[in-house]
């Protein structure tokens, strides 16, 4: 009897090992993966070079720490656009492969969006040009590592996407419509042609109303879209939203960007 109590003793000691053990060593990934993430928050929080100086010369406010958007819709819409530009362009294949499966579809209530964890929107700063206000910064977008069915430990906090955005404020549009760089998959079922053999070349048009939305497109801009480069853009409601695959990483960048920004508003047609 003792020896069968001592053996039951010896197994229950090494469960607990077994356990502690584990436990410890998901507490140790845990912490890994935490400071992970934070380093890289921090990086990415870093100032902008030229980004401060060009603001105080333009009288810009900022930075914000929140935009002050009037709709959640408008995070959601970089966000997809972001994610939408790296499925089509993004040099890392496995990670252009990711985005092209994270679900993209068309709706016709509004403009399509992806699901991802975290979308954080920062050095931004809020101006005004050409007679337009707007808001300019850089957005990062965390897309989750997928978790396996058996596995239940601590993963990662996933891969943020770099994008810059400006958001433009516009008087109200018949319609929205979406334009993204041209990929084979999620999208390509739903892609409509704008009448510009130019832009259909390189981007696909989404919008529920084909008729109004590609009279929104004038000569001038699908000329204006067709020559850019990691450029996408979605028109909806009283906001016109430009997203760039590359981030801010210099007050020269965010001057380029915000002009790009007026001038796409100011060629848009009539719907």
């Amino acid at each position: 009897m003792k020896t069968v109590l001592l053996g039951l003793a010896v197994v229950i000691a090494v469960a607990l090992l077994l356990v502690l053990r584990d436990v410890t060593s998901r507490g140790k990934r845990r912490q890994k993966f935490a400071d992970q993430d934070a380093a890289r928050q921090q990086a990415e929080d870093s100032p902008v070079p030229g980004l401060a100086g060009l603001a105080a010369t333009q009288n810009w406010q900022g930075p914000l720490g929140d935009p002050g958007f009037p709709s959640g819709d408008t995070v959601k819409c970089i966000g997809n656009l972001t994610i939408a530009l790296h499925g089509a362009l993004d040099p890392d294949s496995w990670r252009r492969t990711r985005c092209r499966n994270l679900g993209l579809s068309h709706s016709n209530g509004e403009p399509t969006y992806c699901m991802a964890d975290r979308q954080r929107l920062v050095h931004c700063y809020r101006g005004q040009l050409g007679g337009y206000s707007f808001v300019v910064g850089n957005a990062y977008t965390t897309i989750s590592v997928v978790q396996a069915a058996a596995y239940n430990g601590p993963l990662p906090a996933g891969e943020d996407l770099e994008a810059a955005f400006c958001v433009l404020s516009l008087p109200t549009q018949p319609t929205w419509i979406q334009l993204v760089p041209a990929i084979r998959g999620p999208l390509s079922g739903s892609r409509h042609r704008s009448g510009h053999p130019d832009l259909d070349a390189r981007y696909t048009l989404l919008t529920p109303d084909l008729h109004r939305g590609a009279r929104l497109i004038s000569d001038q801009l699908a000329a204006f879209v067709a020559s850019r480069d990691g450029w996408a853009f979605t028109l909806y409601q009283n906001t016109l939203i430009c997203v760039t695959l590359a981030p801010l990483g210099s007050g020269d960048d965010a001057r380029q960007l915000t002009s790009a920004t007026a001038q796409a508003a100011a060629l848009l047609g009539r719907g």
